[in-house]
């Protein structure tokens, strides 16, 4: 593979602090997808087979009710990795992968994985790490889930996308429109609510001029007064 490819590897978490030879080395052993997005990777429940690590795009992860519904609990991004769970502890799926947008994927067999995961030390600390990070992330996300309303747990979820998505328009120095098509519906199933309650929120926003809606994307024109919002929501 390019040494392009190598170059964006050292970006992602796994192969953080290896060099260019191990790199390169075990660059032989994966699949190189493209998504053109609204793909879905796999379900929840099915044998998870691959490791993947995104090199471009956005895949969301999404967990399928017994009754139906859907919760979104995740996205990963550019240089993130996601399916290590179920192939270390040899369960099915926990959720379903969909694509939200073209991708360059990675993709590593479990075998490969599991060698990669037993052979070399520093992936072993680097995969550790990144566990400790999600669970982390998930157990704030629980306890706001728990002890806020929807409008709390609405405003911190886009000032989250808002620093980690995030783009520059001309609109101003502070404004950046998020890097995300997300319906309302799929807001609604991040913060456990409903689309109703999102278009009400949204629209009480856009009419203090927080924020806009700019082909489909929102843009977050003054964050600092936004996080003030969010902080006195939190009180």
């Amino acid at each position: 593979m390019p040494s392009t490819t190598v170059q964006a590897l050292k970006s992602c978490q796994l192969f953080y602090k290896t060099d260019d030879a191990l790199i390169a080395r075990w660059l032989e052993r994966f699949i190189v997808k493209n998504y053109p997005g609204d793909d879905v990777l796999y379900e929840m429940g099915t044998e998870q087979c691959y490791l993947y690590i995104i090199l471009q795009g956005k895949v969301r992860l999404d967990y399928c009710a017994a009754d139906g519904k859907e919760y979104l609990i995740y996205i990963v991004s550019e240089g993130q990795f996601f399916g290590e769970i179920e192939l270390l502890e040899e369960i099915p799926s926990l959720a379903r992968a969909v694509v939200m947008e073209p991708s360059h994927i990675l993709m590593l067999a479990k075998k490969d994985f599991l060698q990669l995961y037993r052979d070399e030390h520093q992936v072993t600390v680097n995969l550790a790490k990144q566990l400790a990070t999600n669970i982390r992330w998930l157990m704030n996300k629980a306890n706001k889930s728990l002890l806020k309303n929807t409008e709390y747990r609405l405003a911190g979820l886009l000032l989250q996308f808002y620093y980690r998505f995030g783009k520059e328009t001309s609109d101003g120095e502070n404004s950046r429109y998020i890097q995300l098509h997300l319906t309302h519906d799929e807001l609604a199933k991040m913060v456990g609510s409903t689309r109703t309650t999102m278009n009400k929120l949204l629209s009480a926003w856009k009419e203090k001029g927080w924020l806009d809606f700019h082909y489909g994307k929102i843009v977050i024109h003054q964050p600092e007064l936004f996080e003030e919002y969010y902080r006195n929501l939190s009180q």
